[in-house]
């Protein structure tokens, strides 16, 4: 009863006839790589019975397994075209990559590009980078270049101002938004850093991108030492960013400075520098 079940299981399995197939002791062949479409298999528990089955061809597996990865590029993409809604939040930002870099820093793109290849690195390390130095150099195109290398890997990236973190938290309380959860990403960018209103709100998202050791990319007119506050408020916001972001950089028109700050940070700048 049990070998009756395969040989109808079998006889509706798909044997794939195309032209040029053609028969070779008395099994179907394939035209184009000459393997069998069909074997005889022996079934030990069924009185050693024979059975004809029908095989996948090298042409058939190949043609299913490029489908397959066509599926899988599919999703892939789906994937990416999600993350890039959910994670910039800014037409801008989706257009600074490193394909239209005009290598005007040719030093600053190779760093980048090392923290996206040894971004798995940076996180056990949790290293983040402060670009830094006058409007329109290009530290937003940098920080953004990163971010988007680094969500075609399929690694989630927010990229945001702290001000509109703030603002979307106090709305989300009133219930007038859905609240941007911090938890959803592995990296946190924060533009132009310095413009905003501290307060408790801005320290709470700053502390809890500190607690969790999410790499932290930071952009600024404001260099490490004009980060340093005497009032209190602005003071532990700006101490934890230094700590997060152990590589500095300063953005020039045609030239950079790469600045080491805490011990995390010099460890991170051999890796970025090779």
């Amino acid at each position: 009863m049990f070998t009756d079940f395969l040989m109808e299981l079998n006889s509706r399995a798909a044997l794939i006839r195309n032209d040029g197939d053609y028969l070779k002791d008395d099994f179907l062949h394939c035209g184009v790589c000459n393997e069998p479409k069909q074997a005889v298999k022996i079934i030990p528990f069924a009185n050693n019975k024979k059975l004809i089955v029908n095989l996948q061809c090298r042409c058939e597996r190949e043609k299913e397994e490029k489908y397959r990865l066509e599926l899988a590029e599919q999703e892939r993409q789906r994937r990416i075209q999600y993350l890039i809604r959910h994670g910039l939040t800014y037409p801008k930002y989706r257009e600074c990559k490193f394909s239209a870099d005009d290598q005007r820093n040719p030093d600053i793109t190779k760093l980048c590009c090392n923290y996206v290849r040894h971004f798995q690195e940076m996180q056990d390390i949790n290293n983040g980078i402060l670009f830094y130095g006058d409007s329109s150099k290009g530290k937003t195109f940098y920080a953004c270049c990163i971010a988007n290398a680094l969500i075609q890997r399929e690694v989630p990236v927010l990229v945001s101002t702290l001000s509109n973190l703030v603002q979307n938290r106090v709305k989300a309380m009133k219930g007038e938004a859905y609240e941007i959860s911090l938890n959803e990403f592995k990296c946190i960018v924060l533009d132009d850093l310095g413009t905003e209103n501290i307060t408790q709100t801005a320290f709470n998202i700053i502390d809890e991108i500190y607690l969790s050791k999410k790499p932290l990319i930071i952009t600024s007119n404001l260099g490490p030492s004009q980060l340093k506050f005497s009032d209190m408020e602005r003071k532990r916001i700006y101490e934890r960013i230094l700590e997060m972001c152990g590589t500095k950089i300063l953005v020039k028109n045609n030239k950079s400075r790469l600045q080491s700050g805490i011990e995390k940070g010099k460890t991170a700048d051999n890796i970025l520098k090779s």
